[in-house]
C-alpha cells in the first residue's frame, strides 16, 4: 500500500444564512467546555478593543461588540450576525476548533479557500506552542478585512452594492455565453473559480436580474451566495497595502514568513508554491485583491511530484466542505457516493466524512 498523507482544506467565509442558531451554540458549547479552545473566546471578547486601537476606518468596528456573546455565554443571535467583520473571524474560530480537532499520524498538506487561507496558513506554519498566538493574530486580521470589505460596500447606494452568484458552465459555449454577459454588465466579475465548471460572479445587485435571466435564457444555472461585498477585486488594492503597513507595525496581526512552513501551502491567485514573504501580506492580497483558483489549486496540491504515488485523504473545514466535484487528479475520479450538493454554491463536494484519493503522479 502507498504510504497516506492526508489534505486538510479550509473552506470559505461563513455567510449569513449558514450563521444558524444550531451552528453558532455548537460553537459556542465548543469554546466555553474545552480548556485549550478558551483562548479563542477571550480573543474575541477582545477584539473590538483591539481593532479600535488600530489606524483603520473604524466605520462598522461596533459590530464586533455582536461577538462578545460567544464569550460571556449569552445566547446567540444570528440575525445581528450580518457584516463581514462579524462573519469572517467566526469563521477563523470555527476552523481553529475543527483543525484542533484532528489527530492524524499521517503526513498533513494544509490549503485554504478564500478566507480560508489564513487558517490554513496558520496550520502549516504553527506548534503547539504558538498556535494560540498566530491563531488569535489571523482571527484579527480576518476582523479587520471584513472592516474593509464592509467600509467599500457602504460607499454605495443599496443597488450598487456588490453580491455574489454561483454559475454552473456545462460547456465552452456557456462560459462564452456568460463571458459576454458579464462584458455588458459594469462591475461584474468572475471572483473564483471552484472547480473546472463553477465559477463565483460578483455583481452590483442592480444587475443580478439581468444576469440571471440571460443566462437561464441559456439554460445556465445560478445559484445565490448570501455573501455581501466586493471580494478578490484590484479595486483593493490602496486598502489592502494599508492594512499590510498596519500588520508590519502591529505585532498582533502578525503572521510567520514563507520560510518558516512547515507545510507546502499553495497561493490560490496562481496556484505556485509559496517561498518567500509575510503569510499576513499573501493572505490579504489573496482575499482582498485576486482572483482564487481554487480548483487549479487543490489539482495542483495533489498532483505534486513530491507527493507522488501518496495516497489522499480529503478532510474537508468550515461551514461547507470545499473539496468539490471532478477530481483534481483526472485519472482518479473521486467516489460519487461521497459527494452531495451544497445548498450556497451550487456544486457536488465532498462531506466532512474522509475521502480517499491516490495520486496519480502526473
Amino acid at each position: 500500500m502507498p504510504p497516506h498523507a492526508r489534505l486538510v482544506l479550509f473552506g470559505p467565509q461563513l455567510t449569513q444564512l449558514q450563521c444558524t442558531t444550531d451552528r453558532l451554540c455548537r460553537l459556542q458549547s465548543d469554546l466555553q467546555h474545552s480548556p485549550r479552545l478558551a483562548f479563542l473566546g477571550r480573543c474575541l471578547a477582545e477584539l473590538p478593543a483591539f481593532v479600535a486601537s488600530l489606524p483603520l476606518s473604524q466605520d462598522g468596528h461596533e459590530q464586533l461588540e455582536t461577538l462578545a456573546w460567544v464569550a460571556r455565554g449569552e445566547a446567540p443571535d444570528p440575525q445581528a450576525l450580518t457584516r463581514n467583520a462579524q462573519l469572517a473571524p467566526l469563521t477563523v474560530v470555527s476552523h481553529i476548533v475543527e483543525w484542533l480537532s484532528i489527530t492524524s499520524s499521517e503526513d498533513i498538506v494544509a490549503q485554504g479557500f478564500c478566507l480560508g487561507f489564513l487558517s490554513a496558513a496558520v496550520a502549516a506554519t504553527t506548534t503547539q506552542h504558538d498556535l494560540e498566538y498566530y491563531a488569535a493574530n489571523v482571527i484579527r486580521i480576518a476582523a479587520c478585512i471584513g472592516l474593509i470589505i464592509d467600509a467599500e460596500d457602504a460607499f454605495h447606494a443599496s443597488a450598487d452594492r456588490a453580491i455574489a452568484v454561483s454559475v454552473r458552465c456545462q460547456s465552452h459555449s456557456d462560459r462564452a455565453v456568460l463571458e459576454s454577459t458579464l462584458d455588458l454588465l459594469p462591475g461584474a466579475y468572475i471572483s473564483c473559480i471552484t472547480d473546472d465548471r463553477t465559477l463565483t460572479v460578483t455583481l452590483p445587485r442592480r444587475h443580478l436580474a439581468h444576469l440571471t435571466d440571460r443566462l437561464g435564457q441559456n439554460h445556465i444555472a445560478t445559484t445565490g451566495i448570501s455573501l455581501d461585498g466586493l471580494y478578490h477585486h484590484p479595486k483593493h488594492t490602496h486598502a489592502a497595502q494599508q492594512l499590510k503597513d498596519i500588520c508590519a507595525q502591529t505585532p498582533g496581526l502578525r503572521l510567520p514568513t514563507a520560510s518558516d512552513l512547515r507545510l507546502p501551502l499553495r497561493s490560490t491567485s496562481d496556484t505556485e508554491l509559496i517561498v518567500t514573504g509575510p503569510l499576513h501580506d499573501i493572505a490579504i492580497d489573496l482575499f482582498l485583491c485576486q482572483r482564487a483558483h481554487w480548483y487549479q489549486t487543490v489539482r495542483r496540491t495533489v498532483d505534486d511530484d513530491r507527493l507522488h504515488d501518496r495516497r489522499f485523504t480529503f478532510t474537508a473545514l468550515g461551514s461547507e466542505s470545499c473539496m468539490h466535484g471532478p477530481s483534481p487528479s483526472p485519472s482518479q475520479p473521486l467516489p460519487r457516493a461521497c459527494m452531495k450538493k451544497s445548498p450556497w454554491l451550487g456544486w457536488p463536494v465532498v462531506s466532512h466524512k474522509q475521502t480517499h484519493l491516490r495520486n496519480s503522479g502526473n
